[in-house]
């Protein structure tokens, strides 16, 4: 992971709660997933509120998956926090892995991921997941759209999504679609004050401490932030 993006999620860990992250989630594998005590994984799943809310509240056997330890460990110490009897396990390897093999998860989210792959990557992705499948199993997936502020530079996101896409990814044939929405996010004040507080220390990392330089630094990424529209599809494999 890139040293910015240490920082980034270093800061987003110590900036949001547990208790603000859940304050306005809705967590659409819960209300999709049939069974109360199924397995579920979170793929990507860095701080995952979905992770979170079901180890809160829920008997579910949840697997964490991300290959990044400095999201591993800041999971652990966000769950840490939680009085649950909830069961979770922490796998520290990129999907897919042959840890997999063996494993059949009632319930997959991935959240954020596959526009880090071009369509291809991504289908071969989904191909992957499926092996861990069963009839019934709930698929859950939350990707940026076209509209996107960055779209057509693919030098970071691979692909931005069109609805067409998931015809392709998820055809009829072998999924039941439950739920799609599109949604425009914008900026709140917090997230503008973590911004600038998080280029601040990027700016600190590269020895910069003049105030009017670091001011300089946030506005230029500031006003290159727009709002975010994201695509989430909930699907059943049939």
């Amino acid at each position: 992971m890139h040293k910015q993006l240490k920082i980034y999620w270093r800061l987003y860990e110590e900036e949001y709660s547990n208790e603000y992250l859940l304050k306005n989630f809705t967590n659409l594998m819960d209300i999709y997933h049939p069974e109360k005590d199924g397995i579920i994984a979170d793929i990507g799943c860095g701080q995952s509120e979905y992770l979170i809310d079901f180890y809160k509240n829920s008997n579910h056997n949840l697997y964490a998956i991300d290959e990044e330890s400095i999201q591993i460990n800041a999971l652990k110490r966000r769950i840490e926090k939680l009085n649950s009897n909830g069961k979770i396990t922490y796998i520290n390897k990129r999907f897919p892995n042959k840890e997999f093999i063996n494993l059949k998860f009632s319930g997959v989210i991935i959240s954020d991921v596959l526009h880090f792959l071009d369509l291809k990557g991504a289908k071969s992705f989904i191909t992957e997941v499926e092996k861990n499948l069963y009839t019934g199993s709930i698929l859950l997936i939350t990707v940026h759209s076209w509209k996107h502020s960055k779209f057509g530079d693919h030098t970071y996101f691979k692909h931005y999504f069109k609805e067409e896409d998931f015809g392709y990814l998820l055809p009829q044939e072998k999924y039941k679609y439950l739920y799609a929405d599109v949604k425009s996010i914008s900026p709140n004040n917090k997230k503008i004050e973590f911004i600038k507080e998080w280029m601040k220390n990027v700016a600190h990392e590269h020895n910069i401490y003049d105030p009017q330089e670091i001011t300089r630094i946030q506005n230029e990424y500031l006003n290159e932030m727009h709002s975010e529209e994201k695509m989430t599809i909930v699907v059943k494999k049939t």
